[in-house]
């Protein structure tokens, strides 16, 4: 069995760390375009900074969201596993930016990373996306967005939950202790007992479940990313399916960590 061990000085350290400075976590930008295949966030940011970057920029509605023409547009040009068109259109009728979820992350987390600006009523890339947009630099933009989404971005927006959020402060011991333990399959509870510090049980949510949280706040971003994969195990009974995860070889390709 594995046991790791951290100080209190080396869990603050990681808790406090900047990512995209030489500190306890470290991103790795070397990391080439085909490297990083599996990141869903990067192929798909660069879809959309390529149509930012032409003809004037996106425009947006009076709320600052996508279009509608936008957005079906990327409906049929993401190709996003679990946003499928054909599933994406039998539940909506019209489409606004929040009804997908893939690019409504991906406009916030473009305007926090400084990649995008508002500008006369569209949306538009910065001067510093059209550097990071080269294939060259994929390392780096996908180190820039790694950085924005789990230190600056709120992990609560997309389930629009009413719990407090547990993880984010702790996002840098997780990632540690994930890649302190071998890539063995484990439920999201089983994560969250051993990647997680202790968390107070809520008086005022008593159902509230924070492995699921968890799978919702952390593992749903490191999916996207390439750094976990999940798969689905045939249950015993005829009520569930187990989702296993466990991370990808990419996980100690891209995070290392000097403590």
């Amino acid at each position: 069995m594995t046991v790791v061990k951290l100080t209190s000085e080396q869990a603050y350290a990681l808790m406090d760390a900047d990512w995209l400075a030489d500190g306890p976590v470290r991103l790795n930008t070397a990391l080439t375009l085909d490297d990083l295949s599996g990141s869903l966030v990067l192929a798909h940011a660069r879809l959309v900074m390529e149509h930012l970057e032409a003809d004037g920029g996106v425009k947006l509605t009076k709320t600052g969201a996508f279009n509608r023409k936008f957005v079906a547009r990327m409906v049929e040009d993401f190709r996003w596993p679990g946003f499928e068109p054909e599933e994406v259109w039998r539940l909506n009728k019209v489409l606004n930016e929040a009804d997908f979820m893939p690019l409504d992350y991906l406009h916030a987390i473009l305007d926090v990373a400084g990649l995008a600006r508002k500008h006369k009523g569209t949306l538009r890339a910065t001067r510093k996306a059209r550097s990071f947009r080269r294939p060259e630099a994929a390392g780096k933009l996908n180190a820039v967005l790694f950085e924005a989404t789990f230190q600056r971005y709120n992990l609560r927006y997309l389930d629009r939950m009413v719990f407090k959020d547990d993880f984010q402060p702790q996002i840098g011991v997780i990632l540690f202790l994930i890649g302190a333990f071998p890539a063995v399959p484990r439920t999201a509870g089983e994560l969250y007992r051993a990647m997680t510090l202790p968390i107070e049980p809520s008086e005022k949510h008593p159902y509230y479940k924070p492995e699921n949280v968890f799978r919702r706040r952390v593992l749903r971003y490191l999916e996207w990313f390439g750094l976990i994969e999940m798969t689905t195990v045939a249950a015993n009974d005829e009520w569930s399916d187990p989702q296993l995860f466990s991370k990808t070889p990419l996980f100690d390709r891209f995070l290392s960590f000097g403590i």
